[in-house]
């Protein structure tokens, strides 16, 4: 269920004619106040109310599209909260490196496509509340895994798990009340 709705206003551009210095300020400040930061502070402050409210036992699950799946949400130390993003099929992940490497990462590097397309792991079970209904859907293999990283390699690994949904199908079904005569 949607906890509230912030505006996230975006810095206002500058004109062609602005100087350097409006220029550089104005880069300054889209780093400082895009969504993912903005959303960020939200969220450290929505687990602080929690806490005060006597939830401090409690995980916060926050269920976010892709556009949250980035740096900015996955380097943050956010205790007792936990990200359910969805990523991009092309997105480069790799499992940790063995203990006793010092590796980061392990030599192999997948796709969330990969996954889906791998015969060799088999499809699960899982029953979740989705589009009004309890449901019983298909995922793969739930697998800690990292985000494999070409650049900025002195950051910490982001830790999660990857497990592959397959495509949901959209729209009302057949079942769904939306589809059932008025007079039902």
């Amino acid at each position: 269920m949607p906890v509230r709705f912030h505006e996230a206003p975006t810095v206002d551009k500058p004109s062609r004619r602005a100087s350097a210095e409006a220029q550089k300020e104005y880069r300054r400040l889209q780093k400082l106040k895009n969504l993912s930061t903005q959303s960020l502070a939200w969220v450290r402050e929505l687990r602080t109310q929690l806490d005060a409210l006597g939830a401090a036992a409690r995980l916060l699950l926050l269920i976010v599209d892709g556009s949250f799946c980035n740096r900015t949400f996955f380097k943050a130390a956010l205790e007792r909260v936990e990200l359910l993003a969805r990523a991009r099929k092309d997105a480069r992940l790799c499992l940790p490196a063995p203990p006793g490497s010092r590796r980061r990462y392990a030599a192999e590097i997948f796709t969330p496509e990969q996954v889906r397309q791998d015969e060799a792991r088999p499809w699960q079970l899982a029953k979740v509340f989705y589009g009004g209904l309890r449901r019983e859907i298909r995922h793969r293999g739930a697998r800690s895994a990292l985000e494999a990283r070409r650049r900025a390699p002195s950051l910490a690994p982001h830790r999660g798990r990857a497990s592959l949904l397959p495509p949901l199908p959209s729209g009302p079904s057949q079942l769904s009340p939306a589809r059932l005569p008025a007079d039902h």
